[in-house]
């Protein structure tokens, strides 16, 4: 299922991710 977002959910996510792979 993909949702269509917007730069700023997926601007959002990113930093999540990156951050999450961060501090891993």
């Amino acid at each position: 299922m993909r949702h269509h977002m917007t730069s700023e959910q997926q601007h959002y996510i990113f930093r999540t991710r990156h951050s999450m792979g961060k501090e891993m």
